[in-house]
């Protein structure tokens, strides 16, 4: 975002964006692509970083990937961070947000399968400026896949669950997250906590549960019970500024099947958001979100795989 002061200098106010990826090419640079159509992206520093391969396959595919990181253009800077080992897809993920929030104040987070509108690094510009201040407000998202009732006024809404496909956080915010899930399946054990957790998605207990026992390798679902824990909350975009386009993906990492969360790309002109100072909950929008991440959501996710593969 770029502001103006009273002398009519140009104040570069945009947020350094962390792109992460690792051996898909095709999706990075659409990605990329999407980014550089923002009309902030000349004035953003981008850091990107790509993990090793842990196999021969795996280092060819990374070594493409790598020659097109080398020619990129189009931001104000391009630094990348080439990691010598596989990190894998959360630990690359956890090390870059530490690794940024040790070099910058406030920064947008982007994965290699996303795509994003023209808006979207001015909304997070904004947005990141505007809940600077908010310490209840831990992350914020430009992704938005449920409708937003015609008569709601503002730009964003509140839920009390993190979403990461195109966010932004604040170091001072995200530096005390507890990463490390490894020794903590006590929390398995206490039933009231993770009904609990569960009142903003069904699913969110099983996932901390296959995260903690190494069956899958989630990231955010640690950011998520660190939220929950803290009772903090993300700030949601109502129009939607991210898509997923990694989806039934041979190459990816955690998302394959069907994407209950398909939502195409809101296209809009506007130069400046307006964000709530109220930190509640609009009952529509609540009813809706939890609706979206139920267990019956899930169950229509499980049908719709269901029938992709046996269909193939």
């Amino acid at each position: 975002m770029l502001l103006v002061n009273q002398q009519n200098k140009v104040i570069n106010d945009s947020s350094p964006i962390a792109l992460f990826c690792f051996k898909r090419l095709d999706t990075l640079k659409r990605c990329v692509e999407s980014l550089r159509n923002c009309p902030e992206a000349i004035h953003s520093d981008l850091f990107i970083f790509s993990d090793a391969g842990s196999n021969e396959i795996q280092n060819q595919k990374v070594g493409e990937v790598r020659a097109f990181l080398d020619s990129l253009t189009g931001f104000k800077s391009i630094n990348i961070v080439y990691r010598s080992s596989n990190l894998g897809v959360d630990y690359n993920i956890i090390q870059g947000i530490q690794e940024m929030a040790e070099m910058h104040e406030k920064f947008i987070i982007i994965e290699d399968d996303l795509v994003v509108s023209k808006q979207f690094l001015g909304f997070m510009n904004a947005g990141l400026k505007h809940f600077e201040t908010f310490e209840n407000v831990l992350t914020l998202s430009a992704f938005n896949c449920i409708q937003i009732p015609k008569k709601y006024i503002w730009d964003c809404y509140f839920a009390q669950r993190t979403n990461p496909w195109g966010w932004g956080t604040w170091s001072h915010k995200i530096k005390d997250v507890d990463w490390d899930l490894a020794k903590k399946n006590h929390l398995l054990l206490n039933r009231a906590e993770m009904k609990a957790f569960d009142v903003w998605g069904s699913d969110r207990s099983r996932m901390l549960k296959r995260t903690i026992k190494g069956e899958i390798r989630a990231w955010d679902i640690r950011l998520d019970y660190y939220q929950f824990k803290k009772n903090m909350l993300t700030a949601y975009s109502t129009k939607n500024m991210v898509e997923n386009i990694g989806f039934n993906d041979l190459e990816a990492s955690n998302t394959n099947g069907y994407n209950r969360y398909k939502s195409g790309l809101d296209y809009f002109n506007t130069l400046h958001f307006h964000f709530s100072d109220l930190l509640i909950f609009n009952p529509k929008i609540k009813k809706r979100f939890i609706a979206k991440n139920s267990f019956f959501a899930r169950c229509k996710t499980w049908l719709y795989k269901l029938i992709k593969y046996k269909n193939i």
